[in-house]
């Protein structure tokens, strides 16, 4: 960018002035040079998540059923709890894979987290195809209550790939009387999962004993 001027001189004569005109010259300014856009520059794509491979086992257990007797139960007065789960895939569970069948009240559901009820489940009677509904005494207070119930809770059967529909709920349940928050269980999951023993007396599979 340039630019130029030039003085003016005056000169006297007497009374008489001279005046020689100032002449400026146009600066000739030059618009900066656009950015070009760039050409050629694939668009960012999101990542396809692979998920991890795993060998299936033919177990499938899931819950089918919540349910409470009497469907409208009195603030203070025990009610019953009765959750049916159900493994329908193709292979049983195996003796000794016990796991845990938990029934939570207005809390979410999530892997290690015990529940308001627990029951243990032995591996035994979940038989492929098979069908089996648990019950416990329960004492709501009053008001609308959301009820969750999850299977093998401490994920120790392996269900590979069936290891995301082990969960029920909401089922909203209306309990007469005043209105009272619930859901007495700890929100904090185990950090590991809980031991579920054989009962005395559950006879294991027949072995036949290897000959020497």
């Amino acid at each position: 960018v340039s630019d130029s001027a030039t003085d003016t001189t005056t000169v006297a004569y007497g009374q008489q002035f001279v005046y020689l005109p100032v002449i400026l010259k146009d600066s000739g300014d030059i618009p900066p040079t656009p950015t070009p856009t760039p050409t050629g520059v694939p668009p960012t794509e999101t990542p396809t998540i692979t998920p991890t491979p795993c060998s299936p086992t033919g177990v499938d257990l899931v819950v089918t059923n919540i349910e409470v007797q009497p469907a409208s139960p009195a603030s203070g007065q025990p009610a019953t709890v009765l959750v049916t789960i159900r493994n329908q895939g193709t292979t049983s569970v195996a003796f000794g894979n016990n796991f845990f069948l938990d029934f939570y009240v207005n809390r979410t559901p999530q892997p290690l987290l015990p529940g308001d009820i627990t029951w243990g489940i032995q591996g035994v009677d979940l038989s492929a195809g098979t069908s089996r509904t648990y019950s416990a005494s329960y004492t709501f207070n009053g008001g609308t209550h959301q009820l969750w119930a999850q299977v093998d809770t401490d994920n120790t059967v392996d269900e590979c790939p069936f290891e995301d529909n082990n969960v029920r709920g909401p089922i909203p349940l209306t309990v007469s009387g005043a209105s009272v928050g619930q859901g007495s269980g700890l929100s904090v999951p185990n950090t590991q999962p809980r031991h579920t023993p054989t009962p005395p007396g559950t006879p294991e599979p027949a072995v036949t004993p290897t000959p020497y």
